[in-house]
């Protein structure tokens, strides 16, 4: 009955869940994610980070027999993005790290992310490339910095349930400026400002 469709629709919200359909969108206003790090919205379609280490966390609950799958969207320029998935019941994880376009588009991007069995995920996504991957100078006025623009989770498939992460008692607060936030995290390791610091 539509008495108990409420019930049970509320207590979801109570819950912190969120139950996706395939067709929809799960926007960055929503409380299933975590954000760490700068961040600014922009409005309620997309956040904005330019900060390398800003990251976002959610939480899927696969409950499909053959697994499931979402898209995390988003659009970036000259931006690099590592992304976490651990299976919480295994005990494993996997990581990749996905790229956007080298110059502006207008187009966002779409990276399916695959959950093969039913289980408890947490997924993290991090932000590697710095706010001026080309240094300052001439540079910083031909190109635009690295810029991130988070805007939800869609396209998903099978049985799937969005979590907020369990919020951690205790954290340990650093105070320093960019070496502490991160600056030059995607550094390589020929690199001599990489290797002095290491």
């Amino acid at each position: 009955t539509w008495l108990g469709a409420f019930v049970v629709a509320a207590a979801a919200f109570l819950l912190g869940l969120r139950d996706v359909q395939p067709a929809a969108q799960v926007l960055p206003d929503d409380g299933a994610f975590a954000y760490e790090g700068r961040w600014m919205r922009m409005h309620e379609r997309a956040r904005h980070a330019d900060w390398p280490c800003s990251g976002v966390r959610f939480r899927v609950q696969v409950s499909s027999a053959a697994g499931a799958s979402l898209h995390v969207l988003w659009k970036g320029v000259r931006t690099r993005m590592k992304v976490s998935i651990r299976d919480s019941g295994r005990n494993t994880s996997w990581n990749r790290t996905i790229r956007s376009h080298w110059i502006s588009t207008w187009g966002g991007l779409a990276e399916k992310l695959v959950f093969p069995a039913p289980g408890n995920y947490t997924v993290q996504l991090r932000k590697l490339t710095s706010p001026a991957p080309y240094g300052p100078g001439i540079s910083s006025y031909l190109l635009a910095g690295s810029v991130l623009e988070f805007h939800g989770l869609g396209g998903v498939e099978g049985k799937v349930m969005i979590q907020r992460p369990h919020q951690k008692m205790r954290k340990i607060e650093f105070i320093g400026s960019s070496d502490t936030a991160g600056f030059c995290c995607d550094g390589k390791p020929h690199w001599i400002g990489a290797r002095a610091a290491g």
